[in-house]
């Protein structure tokens, strides 16, 4: 991609690793350390942020996936969940390494995973938290991928990680 182009265009669905779902609704220009630059204004569920329009190339920020990239994901949830680190460190660094990719597929595997430890082990605080954020932002984009309903699609996560689970 050249530089100054960008794959993003107002009216796109995009996603964060951190932030997650959002619309680009509008592009405005803001000084930012003294220099002039162009934003996105992004607007997620509950809130909003700017994303510069020089860093929206950036791997943590993505299109929403296809409906072929869900059945994928879906496929990738139904398998038996990997084990997560015992320390709680390196456990951490792996769940944020994960998320910090931001593709579909490893959010997934994040997903089936935390998932999997929740069946044998307590999560802590944190881990809930992520299992939590990452199911909603995974039906949120699933939704707008597909045009179906979220309660429809939460039924579908669920079976898939009863499936994974049927698979340990």
């Amino acid at each position: 991609m050249q530089a100054g182009k960008t794959k993003f265009h107002i009216g796109d669905w995009i996603v964060h690793a951190f932030y997650g779902v959002g619309q680009i609704i509008d592009q405005e220009k803001m000084k930012l350390t003294g220099k002039a630059q162009t934003f996105f204004t992004v607007k997620l569920k509950d809130g909003k942020y700017w994303l510069s329009k020089e860093k929206s190339q950036a791997d943590h920020i993505r299109p929403i996936a296809s409906t072929k990239e869900f059945s994928s994901a879906l496929e990738e949830i139904e398998k038996a969940p990997q084990a997560l680190s015992k320390q709680y460190r390196s456990r951490k660094r792996e769940i944020l390494d994960a998320v910090e990719v931001g593709t579909l597929l490893d959010h997934a595997r994040l997903i089936r995973d935390l998932n999997g430890r929740k069946n044998k082990k307590n999560l802590n605080f944190e881990e809930k938290n992520w299992l939590s954020k990452l199911k909603k932002q995974f039906v949120r984009e699933w939704s707008l991928a597909s045009g179906k309903k979220k309660s429809a699609l939460r039924k579908n996560l669920k079976r898939a990680l009863k499936t994974s689970m049927k698979n340990s």
